[in-house]
């Protein structure tokens, strides 16, 4: 596997992991909103947590959506939840990284973290070759005959 060709499956994959990460921003807001709640009477707080639920709702639901558009007609449906959390684990770790940006092991983890998403979605999708890059992933599907 020589070409390292890019598809939109890496796009896709990174419009998940917004979806989830907006998800985890809108659940944070909850909880802030929620303790202002308990600190003042302002109905504002009310108003906000309302939109925020409705943000939070959203996002899972586009992430369901979108997490279906990586389904092939060999997908191991066991895999999605797995797929989820590592989905959601790489963006994290990345996060910590650009936080913590003297600190190499962030970024060793941040690399491991994107190998091992790699490897489970390869398996998710069903592919003749489990890989950890996703420019091989796409060489993969490419050269995949369920794909």
């Amino acid at each position: 596997m020589q070409k390292t060709s890019r598809m939109y499956i890496l796009d896709l994959v990174e419009a998940i992991i917004n979806q989830i990460q907006l998800a985890s921003h809108c659940q944070e807001l909850l909880h802030f909103y929620s303790a202002e709640l308990q600190r003042t009477t302002d109905d504002v707080y009310w108003w906000m947590m309302d939109i925020q639920q409705d943000l939070l709702d959203k996002a899972v639901d586009m992430r369901r959506v979108m997490m279906e558009k990586l389904k092939t007609e060999n997908s191991d449906e066991k895999m999605w939840c797995s797929l989820k959390h590592a989905l959601s684990a790489y963006w994290f770790m990345l996060e910590v990284s650009y936080a913590n940006k003297t600190d190499l092991a962030y970024k060793i983890l941040a690399h491991q973290a994107y190998e091992q998403l790699m490897k489970v979605l390869s398996i998710f999708m069903w592919l003749d070759e489990i890989v950890t890059c996703g420019r091989c992933l796409c060489d993969q599907i490419t050269e995949d005959a369920n794909w």
